[in-house]
């Protein structure tokens, strides 16, 4: 271990050349001074570790809320003692549950029908013995085999006129909604100005 003063120094650490050593085989750091994570540099690690598109802006948009959240006075998000005495307030709680609740939803996408489906494990592995001795095996191949044939399928649909017409349909719909959008808002501004300009002349 290495113990430095002050934030100056932390550098220190991640430079050292017990640390960069380590980061070559697999160990990752994460700075909780700075915030800062520092990934792995063992070859292929990095691929590995890029979330989906979807995932990201989620935790995007809620590291910005959270960001927001941590700038008032009172937020025990960057003060340890106020929140060991006092807990999180209700929006930053909400705000982090929500993060949690989208990397579960992530990781349970990636487990397939094992998370989805009450006894989805026993399609993938083997029930060896009876009563006591009974063991399971999972078998990766099975699970992956189900994972491949479904990405077949889908690169099947993903051809069809059927999915198209959904894609149209989907890009429509967003369109449409953002006019919506932009127009009540226009409205607003309208309504707000006449009431406004009206005011202005009768105390004219």
């Amino acid at each position: 271990g290495m113990a430095v003063e002050g934030l100056d120094t932390l550098g220190l650490i991640e430079n050292d050349v017990r640390t960069t050593e380590a980061m070559t085989t697999g160990m990752s750091i994460i700075n909780l001074a700075t915030g800062r994570l520092l990934i792995t540099s063992e070859r292929g690690v990095a691929n590995r570790l890029t979330l989906c598109p979807n995932l990201r802006g989620t935790l995007s948009s809620i590291h910005k809320r959270l960001t927001f959240l941590a700038e008032e006075k009172s937020s025990a998000l960057h003060k340890f003692k106020h929140f060991f005495k006092s807990g999180l307030a209700p929006r930053e709680s909400v705000a982090l549950k929500s993060a949690s609740t989208a990397i579960l939803g992530y990781n349970k996408h990636l487990a397939g029908d094992i998370a989805l489906q009450r006894e989805g494990w026993g399609r993938f592995g083997k029930v060896q013995g009876k009563g006591s001795e009974e063991t399971y095996q999972f078998v990766p191949e099975w699970f992956m085999r189900s994972l491949r044939n479904e990405l077949e399928f889908r690169e099947e649909l993903s051809g069809t006129q059927l999915f198209w017409g959904f894609v149209n349909s989907r890009r429509e719909q967003q369109i449409e909604e953002e006019g919506h959008r932009e127009g009540n808002a226009g409205q607003f501004i309208a309504a707000f100005l006449y009431r406004w300009w009206t005011l202005k002349q009768r105390r004219s």
